[in-house]
């Protein structure tokens, strides 16, 4: 739908229903019936052999020859180069039909779900200044946060009750399922009854690159056994924590000029703020992803990376490390004294101390090498033997010459060795990985070229059963089994999302929420027909190996790429065995 304005849904099905489709098309088009459906000449392109079609059961056409289609709004809006709500207008007159479209401003779909998440992060920032909120600031204070910095990241509280913020926002007359899309409550299945997903939580927005509130995260209050210490909001249309930094909307300008710091928790980021620090942002997992990467590169190459001197804070360095090698970013490594992170570390009054480490923080290359002679024990000749295979294998990685050299002579010089011996090593280790890289790259070949045929036909047959099937069970199973991401093709992610937002709605109203290009392939499925009967379970099922498909031909291209500029991608070909793995 149009983003300027917001019809009621009963309304515009009311128009649509009283627009006889071929009346109206006839006014443009001479259309003969042919069967079921009427035929003409396409008003969109020139042509000499009738090839658009009519159906006025189904209230849609389709060209197939340009492949337009979609519905009498549509037709409009194509044929007169109107916005949606004019060709409502024009047809609601046509049919006699009064609407007040005045009284009905408001924002498309995606803008309610906007304002739905600011006006629950005004909610839970007002309750922390409250009465009820005094234990939560309170704590926030203890951990040092100044009034100033908890405006400035809008930081609330969620009170004990089960149906607070439900029972607000829909007092506030949006709709339950626009609530329910933000994830901000929970139906159990098969229940009526709704509740709240933050209780008795300190709440932290999570916004985007634009300010905008997108989703939240929840620090318990009190330690109860078998409840989290943090609590996210789950996957929404807004929000996708592989694709989100928390505070970037904040540190986005200092990281053009200074860089980014890295660390691991919301109080992190608001601690090294409120120092000042005003580059920094929290990655919302254990380590880095691609998207996550993308985003900071459009900021800035330079990185200081700051984590828990624990196993799962170094485990989570190394996995950053693989994907930010990748990147060429330039790239340091913080480890702070005393297995304190970041807030605690600044809370004792560490400032000065910090800007030190950064200053003086170690060069990936240098904290990789140290890390791995510090944690194998270098006096035995099988430590020796473990030591070198840990660096061998990141030496392999290392394409800037000078420095694969320097850790060579490192290397050698650690470990008592000829650097010849340490060279003759890292050729094996390398013809070892062209080798296995050769191998996995058949492997996945082979792959590709099996599971790639008919990836097009499984999905639109897919689409095809969720436009024409009115059993809502049915629905259900395949809306519950998929994401929108896991289509290859955009215009049946554009209307799987859809059905999966709007999965009550007829067919006819899920046409309205269509971009054209979706609207277009929904006229041409439902004219041909040609997926009826198709084996939905066995598509599901092939589906789920052409994503595996995708993500190897994706790998395979970025190892390629390494390859060309002479490197050797070991953490790309161990992603390429494990996907095959899984066939």
């Amino acid at each position: 739908m149009n983003d300027s304005g917001f019809i009621p849904e009963e309304t515009i099905t009311h128009i649509r229903e009283s627009i006889d489709i071929v009346e109206l098309i006839s006014e443009y088009v001479t259309l003969k019936k042919i069967g079921e459906n009427y035929k003409g000449l396409c008003p969109f392109h020139a042509e000499q052999t009738p090839s658009f079609v009519v159906n006025p059961k189904k209230g849609i056409f389709h060209c197939f020859g340009c492949q337009v289609g979609g519905n009498v709004f549509s037709f409009l809006i194509k044929k007169e180069g109107i916005e949606f709500t004019d060709a409502v207008k024009l047809l609601a007159k046509r049919a006699g039909i009064s609407i007040n479209i005045a009284a009905f401003q408001k924002s498309s779909e995606k803008e309610i779900l906007y304002e739905i998440h600011d006006v629950t992060a005004s909610f839970y920032q007002n309750l922390l200044w409250s009465r009820e909120g005094v234990p939560a600031l309170e704590y926030l204070q203890r951990r040092g946060l100044s009034k100033e910095t908890l405006k400035k990241f809008r930081i609330g509280y969620a009170p004990s009750e089960w149906r607070r913020l439900s029972d607000f926002l829909l007092a506030k007359t949006y709709p339950l399922e626009r609530i329910r899309q933000t994830g901000l409550i929970v139906q159990k299945e098969g229940e009526s009854l709704v509740y709240d997903r933050f209780r008795e939580r300190i709440i932290f927005p999570i916004f985007d690159e634009l300010s905008r509130p997108i989703g939240f995260g929840g620090r318990i209050l009190k330690k109860t056994e078998g409840k989290a210490k943090y609590i996210n909001s789950p996957e929404t249309p807004l929000y996708n924590k592989s694709k989100v930094l928390y505070g970037l909307h904040l540190a986005k300008e200092s990281m053009r000029t200074q860089g980014v710091i890295v660390v691991e928790g919301y109080m992190d980021v608001l601690t090294l703020s409120q120092a000042d620090f005003l580059n920094v942002v929290a990655a919302s997992g254990t380590a880095f992803t691609q998207e996550q990467i993308r985003l900071i590169k459009r900021y800035t190459q330079k990185l200081w990376l700051v984590f828990d001197p624990d196993i799962a804070g170094i485990s989570a360095t190394l996995k950053s490390m693989d994907l930010l090698m990748e990147h060429d970013m330039e790239v340091k490594v913080i480890s702070l004294p005393s297995g304190l992170d970041p807030a605690d570390y600044l809370l004792k009054g560490n400032k000065d101390e910090f800007s030190n480490l950064l200053k003086k923080a170690q060069g990936f290359s240098d904290w990789r090498f140290n890390f791995a002679i510090k944690n194998d024990d270098i006096r035995t000749t099988s430590g020796k033997k473990k030591a070198l295979e840990h660096l061998l294998l990141f030496i392999a990685r290392v394409h800037d010459p000078i420095e694969k050299q320097e850790l060579i002579r490192r290397t050698a010089g650690v470990l008592g060795l000829d650097e010849a011996i340490i060279i003759n090593e890292l050729k094996a280790t390398q013809t070892q990985q062209r080798i296995e890289r050769q191998t996995h790259n058949h492997r996945a070949d082979e792959y590709l070229r099996r599971e790639d045929r008919g990836h097009k036909e499984v999905e639109r047959a897919i689409i095809y059963f969720l436009l024409t099937n009115d059993d809502m069970e049915e629905k259900e199973k395949i809306l519950s089994q998929l994401l929108p991401d896991e289509f290859n093709d955009p215009l049946c992610q554009n209307v799987f999302r859809v059905f999966s937002q709007q999965k009550e709605f007829p067919l006819s109203i899920v046409m309205e929420c269509l971009e054209q290009n979706a609207r277009d392939l929904v006229s041409s499925l439902l004219f041909q027909e040609k997926y009826k009967g198709e084996d939905i379970a066995g598509c599901l099922k092939k589906l789920k190996g052409y994503a595996i498909s995708a993500r190897l031909k994706e790998i395979q291209r970025l190892i390629a790429e390494k390859e060309r500029n002479g490197e050797i991608a070991i953490d790309l070909m161990q992603q390429c065995k494990e996907l095959i793995g899984k066939r």
